[in-house]
């Protein structure tokens, strides 16, 4: 998953905010609907069995990634602090894309996705500008 989502920086780096967000909040789906029965037991069972250490590398890892992509885009974006502007657009991304892949499948059904899809990223846009 943290392979894709460098790929997917890597290709967005240069892309306007909208675009950039967009492409993000498709990969997120993406990765979560790979397995959504794994995911959701991943998720649920790896702090149980002592792994946390491994989610936290993988979460510091992609907010470090969402920040320097921020950074360069700086002059799009309202002043703020930038750790946490990553840390919340990581959080609402992650909650949404898990929550309708793993728990709410039928809000990405096919005519619902690209709806899904706008609006996580008109969420996220207006939260940056």
């Amino acid at each position: 998953m943290v392979d894709v989502l460098r790929g997917t920086l890597a290709k967005v780096a240069t892309l306007p905010l909208d675009s950039a967000v967009r492409e993000l909040v498709k990969t997120m789906i993406d990765a979560h609907r790979v397995n959504p029965d794994l995911h959701r037991v991943l998720v649920e069972e790896t702090p149980r069995a002592g792994r946390i250490g491994t989610i936290d590398g993988f979460d510091r890892e992609f907010y470090g990634l969402i920040r320097a992509y921020l950074e360069l885009h700086k002059e799009e974006l309202r002043p703020m602090d930038l750790d946490l502007a990553a840390y919340i657009c990581v959080s609402c991304k992650e909650a949404l894309t898990h929550g309708a892949v793993v728990d709410s499948p039928e809000k990405l059904n096919d005519g619902n996705v690209d709806a899904f899809i706008n609006e996580v990223t008109t969420l996220i846009t207006r939260y940056l500008k």
